[in-house]
């Protein structure tokens, strides 16, 4: 502990591994058999694979959920519906417009996910004022009320409320090429830039 409680921002994933501790002393059960009943299986999608620190052992929650990439694009749709499917409430009422709101400590943070927030060109995981890496972002994003769970490996699921738009990037990171390098901004907003009003409406239509 170096800093009185929500005083600072620091990325801290030992945060996010006590959730499966918490979990499965809360709901006596596996913390992979949870999350498969009651998340996986809720929105309809496959199971994968928990990493754990031994066999039989403790789960990771913080990092490193094999499962495949349609998953996080339930995971995301389920966001834009307000932590509901199929009409039932998984996630409480404003639950999820409070992950998203930015906290006075980092105004690219919410809870568990990033948002676009005021432009910077670079930003990464840690405390904005850490001389760590940090991340390409040539302009801003196109969309003030995108935000986006921004993994290892510029593994990246975009998400736009008011386009209704999932963006999700999967795979290796990308190689560098003639000295270019990810940027985060470029996926999404080539997208944004292709989605038009339809001649006199103002619903949006794909280019």
């Amino acid at each position: 502990m170096v800093d009185e409680p929500g005083s600072r921002y620091e990325y801290n994933n030992a945060t996010s591994e006590m959730v499966a501790i918490l979990i499965e002393r809360a709901a006596k059960r596996r913390y992979a058999e949870f999350i498969s009943t009651e998340i996986w299986q809720k929105i309809g999608a496959l199971g994968g694979i928990i990493w754990i620190n031994r066999e039989s052992g403790v789960a990771h929650s913080g990092c490193c959920l094999m499962v495949p990439a349609e998953n996080f694009v339930r995971l995301a749709m389920l966001f834009l519906a307000d932590g509901s499917w199929a009409g039932q409430r998984l996630l409480p009422n404003g639950y999820v417009t409070q992950m998203i709101t930015p906290t006075k400590e980092n105004t690219y943070y919410g809870l568990g996910v990033y948002v676009a927030g005021r432009y910077i060109e670079r930003r990464g995981a840690a405390n904005p004022d850490r001389p760590t890496p940090k991340t390409l972002h040539s302009e801003p994003y196109l969309a003030d009320d995108l935000y986006l769970f921004d993994g290892n490996a510029n593994q990246v699921v975009y998400i736009v409320p008011s386009e209704q738009l999932i963006v999700l990037r999967t795979g290796n990171s990308p190689p560098r090429a003639q000295g270019q390098e990810w940027d985060n901004a470029y996926l999404p907003n080539e997208i944004l830039r292709g989605i038009t009003a339809a001649k006199g409406t103002s619903k949006p239509q794909a280019r």
